[in-house]
């Protein structure tokens, strides 16, 4: 299964959904980390 996922993405540099994922990902994160240091600023 590896070797096949490697090689897929050796094919594939840049598949739309890899990028649509990583960027969702992305954006969750940031989306946490701001909520989280909101509400620290609100505690004080």
């Amino acid at each position: 299964m590896s070797q096949v996922e490697r090689n897929g993405e050796r094919n594939e540099q840049h598949p739309v959904g890899t990028l649509f994922l990583t960027l969702l990902i992305l954006i969750v994160i940031i989306g946490i980390w701001l909520t989280v240091y909101f509400d620290m600023l609100g505690r004080g």
